[in-house]
């Protein structure tokens, strides 16, 4: 139950912010084809007038535009067999890929946050490490609120080499 409220939770956040970065970006609806690449991968492209064989093993095999991006080629493709060389067409799926894309990054990115967090009832297993000065000498200590290394009890502690260990 628990974990249901929790991935509720992270969803919601996820759905929240795809949805402010569609908002955000739904005006470049109004926007036409831009001179910097859109030539190129678009109203100049021959290739992707037809979504067939040939289309899908040049996006795979080859390289266009000095780069290999099958994934362009082949979303370039399917909105032009959808909405032809209308720039709002092509600005509208742009847009719902980045939505899609902030929502699975979010979803990353909580997970990523809760990973680093020790768990509750672990707390007490975190260690540090600490180089020591140029001696050679290592040493490893338990760090609490207000110690210092031996030899380092005027250094602040954000100027001593630490490694944090879980």
């Amino acid at each position: 139950m628990h974990y249901e409220r929790g991935m509720k939770q992270r969803l919601t956040l996820a759905g929240s912010v795809a949805v402010i970065t569609f908002l955000v970006f739904l005006p470049a609806l109004r926007n036409g084809f831009v001179t910097w690449d859109d030539g190129m991968y678009v109203y100049e492209n021959p290739f992707i007038h037809s979504l067939d064989l040939h289309l899908l093993k040049m996006a795979v095999l080859d390289f266009y535009a000095s780069n290999w991006h099958p994934l362009t080629l082949i979303s370039h493709a399917v909105d032009y067999a959808v909405w032809g060389l209308n720039p709002a067409g092509h600005h509208l799926t742009n847009t719902i890929l980045h939505a899609m894309n902030t929502f699975l990054v979010v979803l990353l990115a909580v997970r990523l946050v809760e990973a680093g967090k020790p768990a509750s009832g672990q707390a007490d297993k975190l260690t540090v490490s600490h180089d020591s000065p140029p001696s050679g000498n290592q040493g490893h200590f338990q760090m609490t609120p207000g110690s210092r290394p031996a030899g380092q009890a005027g250094v602040p502690i954000s100027r001593m080499p630490l490694t944090i260990h879980y």
